[in-house]
């Protein structure tokens, strides 16, 4: 009966089309040759900027806001002036510092800003840095981080080595300052703040320890296969370079410079079910880094959210643990793995679908209970490339269970 149903025929042509996605080899860079690159594209003048410190708010105790002129200058005077707001903890003596790294085209760093003011109340200073494009360095007429990945290669180039350059900038002003411990120093990043954060490990040795949240690397394959990058590499092929884009996003990509941040401690917190960073982009950076702490929460890249005090509470243990002041087993953390997809079944029937997570076999195969329009069931699945699943649908008709092989799409928040 199969053979007469048009639908479940096209299903049938979609599992056998469809493959796992494969990552392209990125390989890191031997020691010496990361430090000489770095030296070429990150490198930092004798002289530190002149930092500006200024109350944020009235009435508001413990936090400020810090400026400095960018080392890396774009002709955008805005954007050159780098700015970042420091959270300063209640408790006495030096204290260590953790620079966070925002997301991509943040309005308001909002989740990076509950992170920081949860790690100041925990004890560490904390400098939230305003990435290049991003909130009040949006030139104007532009949206936040609108330009950062804009235009040419030579022009998101810059836009990195700024973004890396002024994250350097800012160990220097932490170092400076007198409430915090100059040997402490460390960094979380989130999303693309992982992205470069882990740049930012290999060629800063004042960097001691990091939390990479969401964060991957081999950028050639994270362009090609983010549901949100595939824009920006098309434009770059577009936009002409002298040599192919591979090596032209060479001296960007973490991989590049992993072997010089290897032997610091590193936590890495992924989703299993990412669309913007491939699962395959996190587990290179993974292995490059020297297969590092990594936890999986079995969302998409987005579903973290739901649990940002778990998360708040993780890293600052780790922190806690690598700077020597705590030791002890890391906390658990456990996140929903909710579920949105359209299914098409052997009957020819396409049906929208609300699935959880119960749990999982493998990293492409795992078991959901589902609610469709004809009931719940449990769902057993298989990824064969992102987004694209199939499997066996298990429910309960008329006092016996059927079991209904599926194929469809589906994405987890």
């Amino acid at each position: 009966m199969f053979s007469r149903s048009p639908a479940f025929g096209l299903a049938i042509a979609l599992f056998v089309w469809a493959r796992p996605a494969g990552a392209d080899p990125v390989a890191p860079l031997e020691l010496s040759g990361a430090r000489a690159l770095a030296q070429s594209y990150y490198s930092l003048p004798s002289t530190p900027p002149a930092f500006s410190v200024e109350p944020l708010r009235a009435g508001i105790r413990g936090e400020f806001e810090v400026r400095w002129q960018s080392l890396i200058r774009t002709g955008y005077p805005r954007n050159d002036e780098a700015r970042a707001v420091l959270f300063l903890p209640r408790a006495a003596g030096k204290r260590p510092a953790i620079l966070v790294l925002h997301s991509w085209q943040t309005q308001d760093a909002q989740a990076e800003t509950h992170l920081s003011r949860d790690l100041a109340q925990q004890g560490f200073a904390v400098l939230l840095l305003e990435l290049p494009y991003h909130l009040n360095r949006a030139p104007p007429g532009s949206g936040s981080g609108d330009l950062m990945l804009a235009g040419d290669i030579q022009h998101v180039i810059l836009s990195w080595r700024q973004a890396v350059v002024d994250a350097r900038t800012a160990v220097l002003f932490l170092a400076s300052r007198p409430e915090i411990e100059p040997s402490h120093i460390g960094l979380v990043g989130v999303s693309l703040g992982a992205v470069l954060g882990a740049v930012c490990l290999g060629v800063e040795p004042g960097f001691r320890c990091g939390v990479l949240i969401l964060g991957g690397g081999n950028l050639p394959l994270m362009l090609k296969d983010s549901l949100i990058l595939r824009s920006v590499r098309r434009r770059l092929i577009r936009g002409g370079r002298s040599q192919p884009l591979e090596e032209s996003l060479k001296p960007l990509d973490p991989i590049t410079f992993a072997a010089a941040a290897r032997g610091k401690p590193i936590l890495m917190i992924n989703a299993s079910h990412d669309l913007v960073v491939p699962r395959e982009c996190t587990e290179a950076l993974w292995h490059a880094l020297g297969r590092p702490g990594i936890r999986w929460l079995p969302t998409g890249h987005y579903g973290p959210s739901l649990i940002r005090r778990q998360i708040t509470d993780l890293t600052a243990h780790f922190l806690s643990d690598a700077f020597g002041e705590t030791k002890g087993p890391l906390p658990p953390i456990a996140a929903p793995g909710i579920k949105l997809g359209l299914f098409v079944d052997s009957r020819a029937a396409v049906r929208p679908t609300l699935g959880l997570e119960l749990g999982h076999f493998n990293h492409r195969a795992w078991a959901d209970i589902s609610l469709r329009s004809n009931g719940l069931s449990v769902d057993v699945l298989r990824e064969l490339k992102p987004a694209v699943v199939a499997g066996l649908s298990l429910r309960r008709e008329q006092g016996n269970t059927r079991v209904i092989p599926i194929i469809g799409f589906q994405a987890a928040l």
